[in-house]
């Protein structure tokens, strides 16, 4: 019993130092962010969003509710803000780099 609880703690002690690595500031212009929308929307509704904001969508997070995008808007995180973002995460650290195709490419493609 004893050794769950540690487990759960070190889990807890791992990701607690991690979301602040990850989580950004205002993205400076062209800077590619993972979103994270509310659980619950759909990744439709996310693109709907991000583009709303003034962002071009790169490609899909691990779920639906993530969107990779950039802009060269300086107002783009109050942007997002207003749109329901909860986060601006770095790609990479958010585990968004995982070298999935962007949106619009096709496996034919040179």
């Amino acid at each position: 019993m004893k050794q769950s609880y540690l487990a759960a703690l070190v889990l807890a002690v791992a990701g607690g130092a991690v979301v602040p690595l990850a989580a950004l500031g205002v993205p400076t212009p062209d800077q590619a962010v993972a979103i994270v929308f509310a659980p619950g929307v759909t990744f439709d509704d996310a693109l709907g969003r991000v583009m709303a904001a003034g962002g071009l969508p790169l490609r899909a997070g691990a779920f639906g509710n993530v969107v990779v995008a950039r802009s060269d808007r300086g107002d783009f995180a109050g942007n997002l803000q207003k749109q329901g973002a909860w986060l601006l995460l770095d790609p990479i650290l958010a585990g968004c780099g995982d070298g999935r195709p962007s949106l619009g490419s096709s496996k034919g493609a040179p």
